[in-house]
């Protein structure tokens, strides 16, 4: 095995054995550090949003890599929003649909928590359109209403 050499189609997921330029290894061979070195294994902490992605070019010769774009992430976040929102009205529209069939008032309570909800989903939406960093949008959660 010659040092700096990559093999970027073998990526060791949990304990699992391994063949690795040619020679088995046991599970049990990446319990030590020093092993780990002498192997040329790098590890690498997996991170939410990002991709592992070989480079030699990079330091350690592997980077980050965004798995969609900031715009993508937003549009998949906002219809997250949407349809939580629409979720939340749905356990009410009852109310709705009685009051168009009977003329029966809708709760003033229930009117108060729908509109909370709709609110909410707007100041949501809004605030994920104000977040330009990728890192920052991968951590916002939704306010919603009690």
């Amino acid at each position: 095995m010659s040092q700096g050499v990559i093999q970027p189609e073998l990526q060791i997921i949990g304990r699992q054995n391994f063949t690795l330029y040619g020679k088995f290894h046991r599970a049990n061979v990446l319990d030590k550090q020093a092993t780990r070195e002498a192997l040329g294994i790098v590890t690498a902490e997996t991170r939410a949003g990002y991709n592992i992605v070989i480079d030699e070019s990079a330091e350690g010769g592997w980077r980050y890599e965004a798995t969609q774009t900031v715009d993508d992430l937003r549009e998949t976040l906002v219809a997250q929003v949407k349809s939580r929102a629409y979720a939340l009205l749905a356990l009410t529209d009852w109310y709705v649909t009685r009051q168009a069939e009977t003329a029966e008032a809708v709760p003033a309570e229930v009117t108060a928590a729908r509109a909370a909800i709709r609110t909410a989903s707007n100041t949501n939406e809004a605030a994920l359109a104000a977040i330009a960093d990728y890192d920052e949008m991968l951590i916002w959660s939704a306010i919603w209403p009690e």
